[in-house]
């Protein structure tokens, strides 16, 4: 395996071991850039990107969700969209 992009500039020498198993998304330039790492039998996130993206998401989420309640029905099916 070759390099990963670690978006995070803390001590990681507790995680980043041997034999870690990791989870990364592949990239162009490198191998791919890392995400999570398993530590005792927990996920640990790895990436100081990461907190900020689930919390846009759940946000995202949480305000569609009253949109939907809210809206006058269309008709369609907004969470379940029809195969093309």
């Amino acid at each position: 395996m070759g390099p990963l992009h670690l978006a995070n500039s803390g001590r990681m020498e507790e995680l980043l071991r041997p034999g870690a198993l990791g989870f990364y998304h592949p990239h162009p330039k490198t191998v791919g850039r890392l995400y999570l790492v398993e530590r005792e039998g927990v996920l640990v996130g790895v990436d100081a990107h990461l907190p900020s993206h689930l919390l846009s998401l759940l946000l995202w989420v949480r305000t569609w969700e009253a949109w939907a309640k809210e809206a006058p029905p269309l008709g369609i099916d907004l969470y379940h969209p029809m195969q093309a």
